[in-house]
């Protein structure tokens, strides 16, 4: 599908989804299109923001869905 849209045109500012979706090889297929994309994690994720060095607030992020 993420294929199909790009063929379309279709340039997203973010692909969101629920956790279900976020297996790492969907993640991976989303970035390799030069998308981001916005999701929920498992608590059981595991998950490495130190190499991207994001500007993220993740308590905030939590505060806010939990």
């Amino acid at each position: 599908m993420l294929a199909f849209a790009k063929k379309r045109g279709i340039i997203p500012e973010a692909v969101v989804m629920d956790a279900w979706y976020s297996s790492l090889d969907n993640l991976k297929s989303i970035r390799s299109h030069g998308w981001v994309w916005i999701t929920t994690l498992r608590k059981n994720r595991i998950v490495n923001h130190i190499a991207r060095r994001l500007n993220f607030d993740y308590k905030v992020c939590y505060e806010l869905y939990n």
